[in-house]
């Protein structure tokens, strides 16, 4: 009496499930799938059929085990929902915004702002010794790696720095007030 549906939504048929593939086929399929009960309640599920073989190798009966991982892709959905929230603010921010992943530094979201002060070169997805390599010298990599192994913000008020403002200029003196701020993974 449970409907069974792909992660996607589209209804499945019966011989379509996991279930019914491992009695059917004696092959094993570990996908998600989301039930739906007859009180109408949907609940994500990882089936983990095992199909029964007797001694000649026919298929004689199937131990399902399902695990109930609603939970996890309610999470997962919030905080995908949270990290977009940020992304936005971070790209509609009247401010300089970098992220910066990994002990290498990389370029993972720079807002239309920081753009600006470096006007088309390309920032994303570089590293920023590559990107910037007038930084080379300024102590600004040894600062990243600094929060990097400590955790600890370093916070700057009026910092001199030779920035070239495009590709291909030279870089000119330029004062900035700027932060950076480690961020964490789950672990």
């Amino acid at each position: 009496s449970w409907k069974i549906y792909n992660t996607e939504g589209t209804e499945l048929s019966l011989d379509q499930s996991p279930m019914a593939i491992a009695l059917n086929e004696g092959r094993v399929i570990n996908m998600e799938i989301v039930i739906e009960k007859p009180n109408g309640v949907k609940r994500n599920i990882i089936p983990f059929p095992q199909p029964m073989v007797d001694s000649e190798g026919n298929v004689t009966g199937s131990i399902n085990t399902l695990i109930d991982i609603t939970e996890q892709v309610l999470a997962r959905k919030q905080m995908q929902q949270v990290a977009e929230m940020i992304e936005k603010l971070f790209m509609n921010a009247p401010a300089f915004i970098c992220t910066l992943k990994g002990p290498e530094f990389i370029c993972e979201l720079v807002n239309p702002e920081y753009q600006k002060l470096y006007g088309k070169r390309k920032l994303l997805g570089r590293k920023v010794i590559e990107a910037l390599p007038e930084l080379e010298g300024q102590g600004i990599i040894e600062k990243l790696t600094q929060v990097y192994n400590t955790g600890e913000p370093y916070v700057v008020t009026e910092r001199l720095l030779y920035l070239a403002h495009d590709e291909g200029k030279e870089p000119e003196p330029t004062y900035l007030n700027f932060s950076y701020q480690a961020m964490y993974d789950a672990h």
